[in-house]
């Protein structure tokens, strides 16, 4: 077992705050409001000082304001990550392929929990997934609150998820359990009560260090600076995506704008239509979400594939997993693969299976 190496320090030293060399918080915060990019430097001790609870509530507010107010820019939003991933608590894997399915969140249109539907069915195809998540703010149920509906236990350890992986090939990593260091921004963000960049840097600071990601974003403006952030993190292979009308997972309710990561560069834009896949197109309305209480039903109906357009997203977004994992050779492909597996039941006794072993872990 082993710790993926992009979750180690990437500073020396005697860069970290509170050395020389280390632009003061009003400096930032004024480059900032003035529409300039944050480096990436500035934006990993600027986190430290928020993860060590060194920057306090109302510079913390007038930051996260500010950040808010302007584009993402990837060097930011490495910086920030880096931080992050320093200050959780890792989780040691075996080395070799691992893919996480955790998009951002905060999409205009809310669904029921299609990315957490998506990992079963991925890890049932045999493709090792670390799942993140959290509970929602801003739907009914987010993936932890689907778990903990379904009776699993969110509180696991490092050393306890790295055996669920490596026992079932699958793991869903609950955030604040993993980032215990983001309590320092807990209370801000609520006061605020809006996203904010935290949002983003979900999905690029997983603790188990995935190979492989198909990260949804809720705004087409995000696909670019998500992807060139992945790439300066070092992540190799992934697919950044965003849904029309306004999902942050692949949809057949529309057009499915992608990037793709391929050997750490960016490829050319490519837009995706359901049908070329094999998926019906639908009603945003089909894909809608259910309440905490209903989600664990749902959630194995549709990994059972009699959720009818809920199930075809499911399928389309593991399509994406599939084939950056090697294991579809086209997207077509992916979608008959998933369909196949979850009319073997295979991602629904997983979930059941998972449910218990965390209980018993």
């Amino acid at each position: 077992m082993n710790v993926n190496p992009t979750l180690q320090p990437s500073r020396p030293a005697s860069l970290h705050p509170g050395t020389n060399g280390k632009t003061p918080f009003s400096v930032l915060l004024d480059r900032l409001l003035d529409d300039q990019p944050l480096r990436e430097t500035d934006a990993e001790r600027l986190m430290d000082d928020i993860l060590d609870g060194a920057l306090g509530p109302e510079r913390l507010a007038a930051f996260i304001t500010a950040l808010r107010a302007r584009p993402p820019q990837a060097d930011g939003l490495a910086g920030m990550a880096l931080s992050l991933r320093r200050h959780a608590r890792p989780v040691e894997r075996a080395p070799g392929l691992l893919l996480d399915t955790c998009g951002t969140g905060a999409a205009r249109l809310k669904t029921f929990n299609a990315s957490t539907s998506t990992a079963f069915v991925v890890a049932a195809c045999g493709v090792p997934v670390a799942k993140h998540g959290n509970r929602s703010v801003t739907r009914p149920s987010g993936s932890s609150d689907l778990l903990e509906s379904a009776g699993a236990r969110l509180d696991l350890d490092p050393a306890q998820a790295g055996a669920l992986l490596a026992r079932l090939g699958i793991v869903v990593l609950h955030a604040p359990t993993h980032h215990p260091s983001l309590r320092h921004a807990a209370d801000v963000r609520k006061a605020l009560g809006v996203r904010t960049v935290f949002n983003l840097l979900g999905p690029l600071c997983n603790p188990a260090a995935p190979t492989h990601q198909v990260l949804g974003v809720a705004e087409p403006r995000l696909l670019r600076p998500m992807a060139d952030a992945l790439v300066r993190l070092g992540c190799d292979e992934a697919y950044v995506l965003h849904g029309e009308p306004g999902f942050d997972d692949a949809s057949p309710a529309g057009l499915v704008h992608t990037l793709r990561v391929h050997q750490g560069k960016v490829g050319p834009p490519r837009v995706v239509t359901p049908e070329e896949v094999g998926i019906a197109p639908c009603h945003p309305d089909a894909l809608a979400p259910v309440g905490k209480d209903e989600a664990p039903a749902l959630a194995r109906a549709v990994l059972d594939g009699r959720a009818g357009p809920r199930s075809d997203m499911v399928a389309f977004n593991a399509a994406f997993a599939l084939h950056l994992a090697g294991r579809s050779a086209t997207l077509a492909d992916g979608v008959r693969d998933a369909r196949a597996a979850m009319d073997s039941g295979r991602p629904r006794a997983l979930f059941d299976a998972y449910v218990a072993a965390t209980r018993g872990a």
